[in-house]
Order: structure tokens, then sequence, then C-alpha cells
């Protein structure tokens, strides 16, 4: 599934959807804002050639994404979710078994890697999260503000 374009509307809901077995990113977002509510990405992104995102791919985006499972999803970068030049809300997700695979160049963040962005999280569990590089579980890199990176557990 693919969202993008400057022009676009204001923000695009995706609520209740399963994404299984894809090769390619399960959901791309790019110049563009999503709200991702109450779905399941499993096994996403197998390819050995996916860089960025094994579920879901951020690029100069803003989202919300809420009450979501991720399991067992792959990438160079960021197994379950890779954001780049976005603010990335995570609320209350569950992020297994994902995993961030080193080829030819060195990657990191077996569940989530964020980049040159603002990254929020809350209330979300990470268990068996794999990354041949850095950070296991997240991974954050090249933040311009160190407020851009807050975790929350209650």
């Amino acid at each position: 599934m693919f969202f993008g374009g400057e022009s676009g509307p204001a923000a695009v809901t995706v609520d209740g959807f399963t994404f299984s077995g894809s090769n390619v990113v399960a959901l791309r977002v790019v110049f563009a804002s999503v709200n991702v509510r109450r779905c399941q990405f499993t096994e996403n992104g197998l390819a050995s050639l996916i860089p960025f995102g094994g579920a879901i791919l951020l690029w100069f985006s803003t989202s919300r994404i809420e009450h979501c499972v991720f399991q067992r999803n792959h990438a160079r970068s960021g197994g379950a979710l890779y954001a780049f030049r976005s603010s990335a809300e995570l609320l209350d997700c569950s992020f297994l078994e994902n995993q961030a695979r080193q080829s030819d160049f060195s990657y990191a963040g077996g569940a989530v890697y964020s980049e040159k962005g603002k990254l929020h999280i809350s209330r979300c569990s990470f268990l068996r999260n794999l990354s041949e590089d850095r950070g296991g579980a997240i991974a954050v890199s090249d933040s311009y503000d160190p407020s851009a990176f807050v975790c929350e557990h209650s």
C-alpha cells in the first residue's frame, strides 16, 4: 500500500488491516500523513534486498501508529519500521521477533530505526527483536534535537 504526494489529503487512516507475507515494504508513506490503527504486520520485507522498513517505511512523513502488532518483519534497517526525516508516534504496539539483517552495509534497528526525525514511543512492548549491528529493538541516529526521542512506559 502506498500513500504519497505533497498535495494529498491532510491524513489517511488505515484501520484494522492485516499485512502479511509481502516481499516488499507493506506500507510506504512518502511526503504524507498517516494514522495506522489496529493493524497486524507479519512476515513482510522478506526479500533479501529490502533496505528500509520491512512493514512500514516513512519518508518525510508524519504518523501515529497505535494498537498494532509487528511480528517477524525483516529489512536491512528498521526490521518493522524505518522513519527518515519523519515524525513517528507509536502507542500501545507490540514488536515481536523483527530483524535488521546486515548485508553489504552496516544497518541497525531490529524493530524500529529513526533517522533525522522525531520518535515518540509510549506503552509499547519489544520482545526478541534482533539487529546484526546496533539497536536490537530501537536505533535512533542523527537527531537534531535531544528531545526528538521520547520513550515512555507506565
